[in-house]
């Protein structure tokens, strides 16, 4: 079904609302200016608008979007900050929206660019989410505080992420991104925040994430396809276990997937430096190694 307007504001109640359950389009939408009017969508309910699509968690939750106390409530942009979105699955779509910035308040959402133009997510309230997808475009997140929480975050083949803590777009104003379920990065991704690996599970494409910043990697993480090379690059500090690095560190005490003693993590430069991952010798080749290298010595000192 599609609507070319929606218009609840003019409802005799201060509690008027609409309830999708199957796939509905609303080209523009208007609310109440009160904590009350809502859009619920449940079950199998989509709602798409203005190149925005609303749908259920797949967990079966409700999502919830509704007004807050302000002015203009008119859903004719996802620009809009007074209106409330929880609990869902909020995807950009392709070709529909001139406008591709969000203000809105976005509570227990993952929030999807599958449009080739880029996203950027303005309000300065929204500071977790359940999920961050780069699938068809850039991503920017701007006027943070000081960082964001991100279960979920992929970045597809040659598209950049960027968490900052204003609206300029430096190196220098790059806030926090904490990671704490997954991170998949395919080849020539690029992330510009200060990323800490807190119990996720990571998958990089060879020759590693580049970014532009610093590194924090904490216990508990798992790897995904464990191999020697390169797992970020441009990396302008990194810190292991709440300890700045100094010298190799055994990777186990950061991926609990990979063996003790098996590989290390090893960071070339203190910035814009290369961290990867290198095998460890075996004992038997790491003392051939420096037997032969003693008896080199001796032979010169001769």
């Amino acid at each position: 079904m599609t609507i070319n307007r929606l218009d609840l504001s003019k409802a005799s109640t201060s509690t008027a609302s609409l309830t999708v359950k199957r796939e509905m389009t609303a080209n523009n939408i208007w609310l109440n200016n009160t904590d009350t009017s809502l859009i619920s969508i449940e079950g199998k309910g989509v709602l798409h608008s203005k190149g925005i699509t609303y749908a259920a968690r797949t967990d079966g939750t409700a999502a919830t979007m509704k007004t807050t106390s302000g002015t203009e409530a008119s859903f004719t942009s996802a620009a809009i900050t007074n209106l409330k979105v929880s609990h869902a699955v909020v995807t950009v779509e392709e070709g529909t929206t001139t406008n591709n910035t969000i203000g809105l308040l976005l509570e227990d959402v993952s929030l999807v660019n599958a449009s080739s133009t880029a996203v950027t997510e303005t309000n300065a309230t929204n500071t977790s989410f359940e999920g961050v997808d780069a699938a068809a475009g850039d991503m920017t997140f701007l006027n943070k505080a000081s960082s964001v929480s991100v279960g979920d975050l992929s970045m597809a083949a040659g598209r950049t992420v960027g968490v900052y803590q204003g609206t300029t777009q430096t190196a220098e104003n790059e806030a926090g991104l904490i990671v704490t379920k997954s991170l998949t990065a395919e080849a020539g991704a690029v992330l510009n925040a200060n990323l800490t690996l807190s119990g996720a599970s990571v998958s990089l494409a060879s020759g590693g994430l580049a970014m532009g910043s610093t590194l924090t990697l904490n216990s508990g993480n798992t790897l995904q396809n464990v191999t020697e090379g390169a797992l970020f690059t441009g990396v302008d500090g990194l810190v292991i276990n709440d300890t700045t690095y100094s010298a190799p560190v055994d990777a186990h005490s950061v991926f609990s997937n990979i063996d003790e003693g098996q590989y290390a993590i090893v960071y070339s430069g203190t910035q814009d430096g290369t961290v990867s991952l290198m095998m460890t010798p075996e004992p038997a080749t790491a003392t051939l190694s420096l037997l032969a290298l003693a008896g080199l010595c001796a032979r010169r000192r001769r």
